[in-house]
């Protein structure tokens, strides 16, 4: 239990795919080299602990892999696996939606890797972020997505801006609705 005014451990959370090519990320000022962002941002952070959304497919693939990495650069970094299916159909989805939220603590501080989400499954990680932020009071540090040019470099870029842009909006309906500006 963590006592009051202590911040909360950072987690970063994200997915693997089958299709992953070792690439070198540039993250801030650093660049590492390796198959998978969600690593890439382990050696840049540093957090307790790195939390995945795996297949069945892509844990056979790329878990041994992923947790040798995750030692070799952040070696207190724990690796913690959620079992999820693609979603291929609505109830699926919610279903996604609600296993991502269900696995985040109340303010939870994350920085949520994007990459590597098959297809639809950046728009519901992104609902899921929205909803994590406005009813467990999660703190987004950062949302990021390695955009993968070349076999060369591969910037990854933060994206954490998007969910300012909600804010606004959620801000911008409470002026036009309530007249209620303090938040814009």
């Amino acid at each position: 239990m963590m006592s009051v005014g202590e911040t909360p451990p950072l987690k970063v959370l994200g997915f693997l795919g089958l299709g992953t090519k070792e690439t070198t990320y540039l993250i801030d000022d650093m660049q590492v080299r390796t198959r998978f962002t969600p690593v890439a941002i382990v050696k840049a952070y540093k957090p307790k602990e790195l939390m995945l959304f795996l297949t069945k497919e892509a844990k056979k693939a790329h878990l041994a892999e992923v947790v040798r990495a995750v030692k070799e650069f952040s070696p207190k970094t724990s690796v913690r696996i959620v079992d999820i299916n693609t979603p291929s159909n609505e109830r699926e989805v919610w279903e996604l939606f609600e296993t991502i939220a269900t696995h985040i603590e109340k303010s939870d501080r994350i920085i949520f890797d994007l990459t590597h989400a098959f297809r639809h499954t950046v728009l519901i990680s992104f609902l899921a972020i929205l909803y994590l932020k406005e009813v467990k009071g999660v703190e987004i540090e950062r949302i990021f997505y390695g955009l993968h040019t070349n076999d060369l470099f591969t910037p990854v870029i933060d994206l954490t801006s998007a969910v300012v842009v909600v804010d606004w909006l959620y801000s911008t309906r409470e002026y036009m609705n309530y007249a209620r500006g303090e938040n814009l």
